[in-house]
């Protein structure tokens, strides 16, 4: 970057923000039990969750506003959207994992934490461990998918990797026959681990997208 430099766009609006203290973030926080899906948008400062994208518009992302279809019925804007989705990509999929991967795995004593309403702190090798509360793993029966046949009238691509000891491929085999589709594609990557983050792995990944996306068009 050269300076003097001038960022090329205007700043049209600001809003303003809720301060808090740390013993008010902390308490909102412990109420959540640590969902941060659950926290009022005003009770966070810094949003590393939600994309800038929605956070802040161009003009014609607002003037698209203005024109959307609000009808509760045959929307526009909904066939619009659909029209627009050109596939469903999975990586390392995981559906229902609150129930098959952790609730039949933890044992009695995890169990008997997380039933008495505290929070579990599961261990995790990427770092912070994960709070697991009892809400979590409880609500789990309104979000279930694999106990349910989903029409999909669009091509489903799914990833993993056969050296994944976080998720069992077998999760990716059972998607398939809850996305029913008459063009899908599971690509089991040799060395990919959880993450399928190295060059080989994105490189399988890239070309899958990209030739999902040229035959869409």
């Amino acid at each position: 970057m050269q300076l003097p430099y001038i960022e090329p766009y205007k700043i049209k609006m600001v809003e303003s923000i809720q301060q808090s203290t740390p013993e008010q973030r902390k308490k909102w926080i412990e109420e959540a039990s640590y969902n941060l899906f659950k926290l009022k948008s005003n009770q966070v400062v810094i949003d590393l969750i939600t994309d800038s994208g929605t956070g802040a518009m161009s003009d014609k992302q607002w003037a698209e506003i203005m024109l959307g279809d609000e009808s509760y019925a045959g929307s526009s804007s909904f066939l619009k959207l659909k029209k627009t989705v050109k596939g469903f990509v999975g990586i390392a999929s995981a559906p229902d994992f609150t129930k098959e991967i952790m609730w039949k795995n933890f044992s009695k004593k995890t169990k008997s934490i997380i039933k008495s309403g505290k929070i579990y702190f599961m261990p995790s090798s990427y770092g912070n461990p994960y709070p697991i509360s009892k809400r979590l793993i409880f609500d789990r029966s309104k979000h279930l998918v694999l106990n349910k046949k989903i029409k999909c009238n669009f091509p489903v691509r799914l990833f993993h990797g056969l050296k994944d000891t976080v998720v069992d491929v077998n999760f990716s085999i059972r998607l398939t026959k809850t996305l029913l589709s008459n063009d899908t594609i599971i690509t089991f990557q040799k060395n990919g681990d959880h993450s399928l983050s190295q060059t080989e792995d994105l490189k399988k990944i890239k070309n899958q997208l990209t030739n999902l996306i040229k035959d869409s068009c």
